[in-house]
């Protein structure tokens, strides 16, 4: 168990449009940090309804999301990265997760436009990595998921 750093999980697919999706986003977007974000369930609060006219399955899906305490505990946002981020480990990640296994975070990427991006780090190869880690990235032994995402395929390294 030590050894796995990503986990897929069967759920069903989660079939945005995309400009659906952008016109969402961009109409109600905040800066956060290295992000554009858009909080559509905070903790203990319902989806936007906004959102549900857009997406009317929305909500029964990301209930189908395992380990998730969804009405009290879960919220979820849409993400748009417009900072070249370092590698690095987020601060909060230890403290969400009972355990070292996690799971911390569920990620689905929507648009999948920039793949080279989402990658994770082996603990094994890297064991003290803090926030923002100033190492070239190639000495920290990226691993690029292959994930099932349709008819996009990612490009690996």
């Amino acid at each position: 168990m030590n050894n796995i750093i990503l986990l897929p999980i069967d759920l069903p697919k989660l079939e945005l449009n995309r400009d659906k999706t952008l016109e969402y986003f961009d109409a109600r977007k905040e800066r956060h940090q290295d992000w554009n974000w858009v909080n559509f369930k905070k903790t203990n609060q319902p989806i936007d309804p906004e959102l549900l006219k857009l997406f009317p399955d929305l909500d029964e899906k990301l209930r189908a999301i395992p380990l998730l305490d969804y009405d009290n505990g879960g919220h979820f946002d849409f993400r748009e990265q417009f900072v070249n981020n370092k590698p690095h480990q987020d601060p909060i990640a230890k403290t969400l997760a009972p355990s070292n296994l996690g799971p911390t975070a569920y990620k689905n990427l929507v648009m999948r436009d920039v793949l080279e991006t989402f990658y994770v780090l082996p603990n094994s190869t890297n064991p003290d990595i803090v926030q923002y880690d100033t190492r070239p990235k190639e000495e920290l032994n990226p691993v690029f998921p292959i994930l099932p995402f349709g008819p996009v395929a990612p490009v690996a390294p």
